[in-house]
């Protein structure tokens, strides 16, 4: 991973700090996949003060990602009792 320091942008103020459980957000079901695939959402995306999300993503068994990825990523990864498969 290559961690990145927060740079200010001029007109953006800074984020703020904050605390939150995932119990208290409603997954967002993805497009087209049969609500197998849900993000928890702990920064809205639209916020331009975060130069990140900060996001728990589910997908039930034979889940898929039906598009491409367009974006890189740079995160920490954990998988509990799943058998990720990456082509």
């Amino acid at each position: 991973m290559d961690p990145q320091a927060h740079q200010a942008v001029q007109g953006i103020a800074a984020p703020a700090a904050f605390v939150t459980n995932e119990q208290q957000i409603t997954p967002t079901p993805m497009p087209d996949t049969e609500g197998r695939w849900a993000t928890t959402r702990f920064v809205d995306p639209a916020d331009m003060s975060h130069d990140m999300h900060v996001n728990i993503v589910a997908f039930l068994p034979d889940s898929v990602i039906p598009f491409a990825e367009t974006h890189a990523w740079s995160m920490a990864c954990m998988c509990l009792k799943a058998r990720p498969l990456i082509d």
